[in-house]
């Protein structure tokens, strides 16, 4: 413990008081630990670090710790880095491996030949461009190619074609992008001649349906009752875990120890089994109705069982209950509470939490100073 302390009181601050020398061209440094156990060091890249000098200025920055990595596994990510370090043909080659990688990652099993193509159409120019729109433009630019529709498919149509217009490009539609867009079959690839054709039918827009009868749709309320319905037995098994979790041990009320006994927790309770699945029925309520909405049966049913555990639960119900809806706290701004609807059309709001703390007092009084220390403790 004494080491710990000198740590923490001497060691950390010094630490955090030491200046270091930062680059500019490094956005972040993240250590991992490989699946074999061996650690490395991956480097991001800063806005402020110029395309391709990223590993040059890399290696120069470890320089002290030069004989400390392995520089036989160490490269760069980007496939540009790695054509400005060591030569397109190793950006070739990383090129062809991670392509061949993405591509099984997502299921596609294409042919090595077709790769190939690709990648030596990035490399035609005799730079690696990256396979990206703002690489392909560069590579048109060097290959004094005019695409102006090529480029407008990728991204911001209207400035292309503005830019277009200005310099006055003719595009002969001779990339298969372009050519697919103005219809026509494509110079490469395995492509075949198509043909746009008229069937002579008009179209009919479908008719506008009401979003009111759509959500009044037997399959649509089938559909949010299943869902609710999941989301109340996921809410009632981890609530049944943490209070069986929390029962094993003792709770401490008003400064000394009780202990729970299993058989309260499991003590059948008014209509409901026991204690937690009361809770966790009057808590669904209120969080599955909508704002201002009314609670229907048998859930009406079952608000004004708990009612009458409610310490004033008669004053509460007083000549009648006519209606139960789902309201805000008038004391607790933006907290939910039932709000009560009696015959001679008064309101009276209530909570749950006292109705749940008096079937647990019902039951026993450990259990209710149980359930007032352990679950209604806020703040």
């Amino acid at each position: 413990m004494a080491q710990l302390d000198t740590i923490k009181k001497r060691v950390i601050p010094i630490l955090l008081d030491t200046l270091l020398k930062g680059f500019l061209e490094f956005k972040d440094v993240e250590i991992q630990c490989r699946h074999d156990g061996e650690l490395l060091v991956k480097v991001g890249m800063s806005e402020h670090c110029k395309a391709g000098r990223f590993w040059a200025t890399l290696q120069n920055a470890c320089i002290p710790v030069m004989e400390l990595i392995d520089w036989e596994q160490s490269q760069p990510k980007n496939v540009y880095d790695i054509f400005c370090s060591y030569g397109i043909d190793s950006a070739w080659k990383c090129f062809v491996e991670y392509l061949k990688s993405v591509t099984a990652d997502i299921g596609r099993n294409v042919r090595r030949e077709h790769l190939l193509v690709v990648a030596d159409s990035l490399s035609v120019t005799g730079q690696f461009h990256a396979l990206s729109s703002q690489g392909l433009k560069q590579q048109h630019t060097r290959l004094s190619i005019s695409s102006p529709f090529s480029e407008a498919c990728f991204s911001r149509p209207a400035r292309s074609f503005i830019n277009a217009a200005k310099q006055c490009s003719v595009d002969n539609l001779c990339g298969s992008l372009d050519a697919i867009a103005w219809g026509k079959e494509p110079f490469n690839g395995t492509s075949g001649p198509f043909e746009i054709m008229h069937v002579g039918k008009l179209h009919e827009p479908e008719e506008n349906e009401s979003i009111y009868g759509f959500l009044c749709d037997p399959a649509v309320r089938n559909f949010e009752k299943n869902h609710m319905d999941t989301c109340r037995h996921s809410t009632e098994n981890s609530l049944r875990c943490r209070l069986a979790c929390k029962s094993n041990g003792n709770a401490t009320v008003n400064g000394g120890d009780i202990t729970i006994d299993q058989g309260f927790l499991h003590a059948k309770v008014g209509v409901w089994n026991n204690i937690i699945d009361m809770r966790t029925s009057l808590q669904n309520m209120l969080r599955e109705y909508p704002l201002n909405g009314y609670v229907m049966e048998p859930d009406k049913s079952l608000l004004v069982e708990a009612l009458k555990f409610h310490p004033k639960g008669a004053e509460k119900i007083g000549v009648g209950v006519k209606e139960i809806k789902i309201g805000l706290n008038p004391s607790h701004p933006g907290t939910r509470c039932f709000i009560l609807l009696r015959n001679d059309d008064t309101t009276e709001d209530f909570s749950y939490n006292k109705c749940v703390q008096g079937a647990a007092n019902s039951i026993s009084p450990q259990l209710g100073s149980y359930f007032e220390k352990k679950l209604y403790r806020r703040g």
